[in-house]
C-alpha cells in the first residue's frame, strides 16, 4: 500500500498521517480549515491539534475531500466515523475507519 488519505487534520488524524509519512506512505490528509491547510503547506506544522511535531513532507494537505480520497489504496477517518465506500473508478481501496 503506497499513498493513503486521512480524513481530518485534529490530533489523531495528524498524527496517523505523520506515522504513515514517516513509514514510507505518500499521504493526503484532509481538513475542513483553509489557514490549517496552509500552515502544514508551509511550515509542516499543525499548531492546532499536534503542536510540537514537525510533520513529513510525504504529507499532502487539502480541503477537497474528492482529491483527498482519489486514487488511495485506503482511507482512514475519526475514530467512530461510518464506513466509507470505495469510488467507482477503483475497487481496491479499503475503508480504515
Amino acid at each position: 500500500m503506497k499513498k493513503i488519505s486521512v480524513l481530518g487534520a485534529g490530533a489523531w488524524g495528524t498524527a496517523l498521517a505523520h506515522i504513515a509519512a514517516e513509514n514510507g506512505k505518500e499521504v493526503v490528509l484532509w481538513a475542513r480549515e483553509p489557514e490549517l491547510i496552509d500552515e502544514i503547506k508551509t511550515k509542516r506544522r499543525n499548531t492546532l491539534f499536534l503542536p510540537d511535531v514537525a510533520l513529513n513532507k510525504n504529507i499532502t494537505p487539502t480541503n477537497d475531500q474528492a482529491a483527498a480520497v482519489l486514487n488511495a489504496e485506503a482511507v482512514s477517518g475519526p475514530p467512530g466515523c461510518p464506513p466509507l465506500s470505495a469510488p467507482k473508478e477503483s475497487n481496491k481501496t479499503r475503508a480504515l475507519c
